[in-house]
């Protein structure tokens, strides 16, 4: 009986001291650290830029090398577009990660996703260059183009829904600049749905116009963009 009575307030005191999580403290707890994204996302990165260089043949035999390198040329045209898009993709990725003071699940999955298309790069890049001289070269270079394409509309995605949760946004600067980066993006995708466009007429210029696009995704991010503090009176 003793012991019973015992337990009863103690039991009490363990309910009143558990915290009750209003909607403000359930969005702080769903948060999460920011790093485990960016470390992993750049351990991907890292990987398929080193597989992309790892598709390219070395000709064999001491004899036309030059000839064999030249007929090449559409490998080391895809590498170059490969290359430089995954290189865009991570300095625009970084650039979005400096806005964020922590991650959520939506956030998470939308890397994730984006990673798979960039992840598929070595084995498109190599399709295309594998077929671009047969009946077969449409069909690849749209291949090539479609995964360029939502490897960049999902990066995009994800800075659109950035700037609309404002729990994840470090300060209100970064609110502005990040609205800036996400117009930005979206003049560089629209050259790679032209360049789809292309594709089913004349393959090799599609490959150019992926270039342009890739190269600004490059650009892009590195533009300097002027702001002003949210306290700060706009000039009359």
């Amino acid at each position: 009986m003793g012991n019973g009575e015992a337990e009863k307030p103690a039991a009490a005191t363990a309910a009143a001291e558990t915290p009750i999580l209003g909607d403000e403290g359930r969005r702080r707890y769903s948060l999460l650290p920011k790093n485990r994204f960016e470390g992993f996302s750049d351990g991907v990165l890292a990987i398929v830029i080193t597989l992309l260089v790892l598709e390219l043949e070395v000709p064999e035999g001491h004899n036309g090398v030059a000839e064999a390198l030249a007929e090449q040329w559409r490998s080391y045209l895809g590498y170059v577009v490969s290359f430089s898009f995954v290189g865009g993709w991570w300095i625009a990725h970084s650039n979005l990660t400096r806005f964020i003071k922590a991650g959520n699940g939506v956030i998470f999955r939308l890397n994730l996703l984006a990673l798979l298309f960039v992840s598929f790069l070595p084995y498109t890049a190599n399709l295309m260059s594998a077929h671009g001289n047969d009946e077969a070269a449409r069909l690849v270079t749209v291949i090539f183009g479609i995964d360029l394409l939502l490897a960049s509309f999902l990066l995009s995605l994800f800075a659109g829904y950035l700037a609309r949760e404002k729990d994840l946004v470090a300060d209100e600067i970064a609110e502005a600049d990040l609205t800036a980066v996400v117009k930005g993006r979206w003049w560089a995708i629209g050259v790679l749905v032209a360049a789809l466009i292309v594709a089913v007429v004349e393959p090799t210029a599609a490959i150019l116009l992926y270039l342009v696009a890739t190269v600004a995704f490059i650009v892009e991010p590195l533009i300097p963009r002027g702001h002003r503090s949210p306290t700060e009176e706009p000039m009359r």
